[in-house]
């Protein structure tokens, strides 16, 4: 992005104008100060215009590095970016095991998963390496300094094995010329005082950066560990392909979660905020869905424009601001980079790489689609918090809702479903199941279950509900595996 563009780069939240296009895709975000020069904020934080390069020397051991074998594939090369920690390890292998077992050409995208904790990345690296089924089915990289640990299964599978890197913050933070002991207590003791969403965006957004940085990936997909993959001979490479052809961020206007302010309240009516004023307004949740793809190009420009704006590492920025109770923006990634992507498309014209992205209001797609006007209304008032998207099918056994819910899923082609433990039960598992077997939601290729929350592990476990599902799952090695069984 040109300098003269970065200088008056708008970057902030609030309400879109009121004349939105039918579904919401487009709207003015408020603005910079026309005199801020962002170019010339810090000239010595980057003084190359790639992202991690600075003047000082090569971390010690990272020049004897070994980088994780770049992806062949026609076309980008993709990540799924996965911070976790040993509690969830037990969802990854159920993740990795569905993977291995429905998906069709995953070997063409790198799996990484990012922990924290010393000790943990050793510890998942054995755990998968010795698993009877992803020991068989992957190449593990255990991204260690000063050199890398690989594992390659024997005999090689007659399937392309996944490709798996595990990626300690440690690492991760040594690439960025992050203070590495500094940087590692403060985000340990960060999770401590300011609970787990900075904790976990800390994680993504380092991954992200090795990912790009080192891995010579194209686009990133964050996910969480409760991810499964329920459709037989699943394309996922193709469905990433499809997504970042119009990649969507969808965030909501109206998300009564711990504070019922408007979007429009963190900007003043002449529409100018400071981004560091936006960053810490009390706005803790916009994002609305599950589903988030970040390029290299934009995570670039992202990071360079905070980071000069602040005269500060990106990842010092997240550790002096991220309070999950201050309910400050930048605690959650997904916001930081609508909120990024809304100020940039304020421009004109739209400068690259902002162009390619889609801002989707969820509340005004919602009214569009839920008709007429009085069951929008009754949905609003069942779904008061924030992910709307999301957490829709929370009210799929409602009959009143099931056909609006359908539309919503295909109007989007939304990928992904979430349910919370709080509310799943298996007769919503088996209605939203069987409505993707039936293609009740027409050509979306609703194939993944996210954020589940234990949800996938707990239901499975019980043969009373398992019975009643139409899936097949397997046994011994596939004993925590199942499919959906599509020839009904």
């Amino acid at each position: 992005m040109p300098a003269n563009q970065l200088a008056v780069l708008l970057l902030g939240i609030c309400a879109l104008v009121l004349s939105f296009s039918l579904l919401g895709h487009s709207g003015s975000l408020c603005t910079f100060p026309s005199n801020l020069n962002v170019a010339t904020m810090n000239p010595g934080l980057h003084k190359n215009k790639d992202l991690f390069v600075t003047d000082a020397g090569e971390a010690e051991g990272l020049q004897n590095i070994s980088r994780t074998p770049v992806l062949r594939s026609s076309g980008l090369r993709f990540a799924i970016v996965t911070p976790t920690y040993p509690r969830h390890f037990e969802q990854n292998v159920r993740w990795l095991l569905s993977l291995i077992k429905n998906c069709r050409g995953c070997d063409q995208i790198m799996i990484q998963f990012v922990t924290s904790q010393e000790g943990d990345a050793p510890a998942m690296f054995d755990l998968l390496r010795q698993h009877p089924a992803i020991g068989m089915h992957a190449n593990i990289t255990l991204c260690v300094l000063p050199s890398h640990r690989y594992y390659t299964p024997n005999p090689i599978p007659k399937v392309p094995p996944l490709q798996i890197s595990i990626v300690p913050l440690r690492t991760a933070y040594t690439f960025m010329k992050e203070p590495v002991e500094q940087s590692l207590h403060r985000t340990r003791r960060n999770l401590k005082w300011f609970g787990k969403y900075t904790h976990l965006s800390i994680k993504k957004y380092a991954g992200a950066a090795y990912a790009f940085g080192i891995q010579g990936i194209d686009v990133v997909w964050w996910l969480d560990s409760e991810a499964y993959l329920w459709r037989p001979d699943f394309d996922v490479q193709g469905m990433l392909e499809r997504e970042w052809s119009r990649p969507r961020l969808y965030w909501s206007q109206e998300t009564h979660y711990k504070w019922n302010s408007e979007v429009h309240e963190l900007c003043p009516k002449n529409g100018t905020l400071p981004v560091h004023e936006v960053f810490k307004s009390r706005r803790p949740h916009l994002f609305s869905y599950s589903f988030y793809l970040i390029g290299k190009e934009l995570f670039n420009e992202w990071t360079q424009y905070v980071e000069k704006t602040w005269n500060r590492t990106f990842t010092d920025i997240f550790l002096r601001l991220g309070q999950r109770e201050s309910g400050y923006v930048f605690h959650i990634i997904e916001t930081q980079l609508i909120v990024f992507v809304g100020g940039c498309q304020a421009l004109n014209p739209v400068p690259e790489p902002c162009n390619r992205y889609q801002l989707i209001e969820v509340n005004s797609a919602l009214r569009a689609l839920i008709n007429p006007e009085q069951l929008y209304k009754e949905y609003m008032g069942e779904m008061r918090f924030q992910g709307q998207f999301e957490h829709m099918f929370r009210l799929y056994l409602q009959p009143k809702y099931r056909n609006a819910i359908q539309r919503v899923v295909a109007f989007y082609d939304l990928p992904s479903f979430r349910m919370d433990i709080q509310y799943a039960n298996c007769s919503l598992l088996r209605t939203v199941l069987e409505d993707i077997v039936f293609r009740r939601f027409g050509s979306a290729p609703m194939a993944l279950q996210t954020n589940s929350d234990g949800t996938v592990g707990a239901l499975l476990r019980n043969l009373e509900c398992q019975k009643t599902l139409p899936i097949k799952c397997g046994r011994d090695l596939w004993n925590e595996t199942c499919e959906l069984q599509l020839t009904k």
